[in-house]
């Protein structure tokens, strides 16, 4: 098992590929992806989704086949086929610790991620659980009626939920407590943010770094 490379798998969403500071955005700054760029990342500069839409391309990245045979066509299909080849399941035959926080929307159950192939996960659900325990506000702006404005893709201010309780930061954390802990096997670990995808709500101070 000492010859397997660990995989750390970053996703963003609805992210343009020149949304970058090492692609020569101007202007952006974001220095910590830079930095994996530039080490020891894998960047794919010339990959292409099999679907623009949200659910069909996600499902298709964990079981590997187009949504023409994973039958998730949109993204109002709720339940994949329980047949369907997944991700986590062939990672945790071939030895892997498997770990996935973050988003999912791959027609699955969130309550089911271990069924999946997934040792350690924690769902958008996870997340809102999160909030009410530690009795955070969690009506920021993007939760209010977001569907019936009709400015809904642009900047509604800064989030309520304070810097070090927003989703990316939870999210960075615990990939990070992942990697430790598992620091002696192989590990597979993906951490897929639901940012920057609209509404752009960022949290403070991040809020204040552009116009």
């Amino acid at each position: 098992m000492a010859d397997r490379r660990n995989i750390l798998f970053i996703q963003t969403d609805a992210q343009h590929h020149q949304w970058l500071g090492f692609q020569g955005a101007p202007g952006l700054k974001t220095p910590h992806l830079d930095r994996l760029a530039r080490e020891r990342a894998v960047v794919f500069d010339q990959a292409y989704t099999c679907s623009g839409v949200c659910a069909p391309s996600r499902t298709s990245f964990i079981t590997g086949r187009y949504p023409v045979a994973h039958g998730v066509v949109n993204n109002q299909v709720r339940r994949r086929s329980p047949a369907e080849p997944l991700l986590g399941r062939l990672l945790q035959q071939a030895g892997y610790a498997t770990g996935y926080f973050g988003k999912t929307h791959f027609a699955g159950d969130d309550d089911a991620m271990s069924a999946d192939g997934w040792e350690q996960s924690f769902t958008i659900a996870d997340y809102k659980k999160y909030l009410q325990q530690h009795r955070i506000d969690a009506t920021y702006p993007e939760k209010k009626g977001i569907d019936r404005l009709p400015g809904r893709y642009w900047n509604f201010g800064a989030s309520r939920i304070p810097n070090e309780h927003y989703l990316e930061n939870i999210l960075g954390d615990l990939g990070v407590q992942f990697i430790e802990r598992h620091a002696d096997r192989p590990f597979a670990c993906f951490v897929n943010c639901v940012a920057p995808h609209s509404p752009f709500t960022p949290p403070r101070p991040y809020a204040e770094l552009y116009n």
